[in-house]
């Protein structure tokens, strides 16, 4: 098994352009169907899913995307440094910022993007001093994971940008769950967090918002494996189809 850099998303042309050769990380959950979700998440697969993704590598149909879904996607593109400098300087550990494209030799039709690394083995400041700056809205979330996560070496980071309660609630959307095993299995990588700068609300008086950072370790699950073999064999069908 080979693992290798095919792009760097910083040249957003060119990254473009690759990531229409691959089913990628992102898109997996949408190939799987509802068949494979949550029922709760039935609204995703509107224009998530399977055709929807034939027709934007094969037909060069672009996605449309609502003007809510557009602004996110620009803040969440032009905060995700400051979003991973405010988790380095939470967790304790060096984070290094990628735009990494990967291909993995076990499922050569799949591709993952990386946006970023977690170095345990290197230090920005102490245990003691973890957790000082309160980026996140439980004061016990960046110690215990300091803790949770030391020794294990370099884990990838994901990057989001969200208005959803579910994080301060401590759950990751199933598809982004989707997107990061599907990110550890491409790269080889053991283990990765997620973490997302989102809304809280106060519990009590409804209408406060707050800021809240809320990073979650993701532990590559081995069968998700079994389920990248099966997508990776179905869009090889559909590129040889659509030659």
């Amino acid at each position: 098994m080979s693992i290798e850099r095919i792009a760097d998303a910083a040249n957003r042309e060119e990254w473009l352009e690759t990531r229409k050769k691959y089913l990628t990380a992102s898109s997996i959950y949408g190939w799987r169907g509802p068949d494979f979700a949550d029922k709760k998440n039935a609204w995703y697969f509107s224009d998530n899913n399977r055709e929807a993704i034939l027709a934007e590598k094969f037909e060069g149909v672009e996605k449309e995307f609502t003007r809510y879904a557009t602004v996110g996607m620009a803040h969440g593109r032009w905060d995700e440094e400051n979003i991973a400098r405010k988790f380095e300087d939470g967790i304790g550990y060096r984070v290094e910022t990628a735009n990494d494209m990967f291909v993995n030799s076990r499922w050569p039709h799949l591709a993952a993007t990386v946006d970023g690394y977690i170095h345990t083995d290197h230090y920005v400041h102490d245990i003691h001093d973890v957790g000082e700056n309160e980026y996140c809205q439980d004061p016990e979330v960046f110690p215990a994971m300091h803790l949770r996560i030391m020794g294990r070496g370099t884990g990838l980071l994901e990057l989001k940008k969200s208005v959803s309660v579910a994080w301060s609630r401590g759950q990751v959307p199933e598809y982004y769950v989707a997107q990061v095993q599907t990110q550890l299995h491409i790269t080889g990588v053991k283990w990765g967090v997620i973490c997302a700068e989102c809304i809280a609300t106060h519990p009590k008086e409804k209408w406060r918002k707050f800021w809240d950072l809320r990073p979650t370790v993701i532990k590559q699950d081995p069968q998700w494996a079994i389920v990248l073999d099966q997508c990776n064999a179905e869009f090889a069908a559909a590129l040889e189809e659509n030659s």
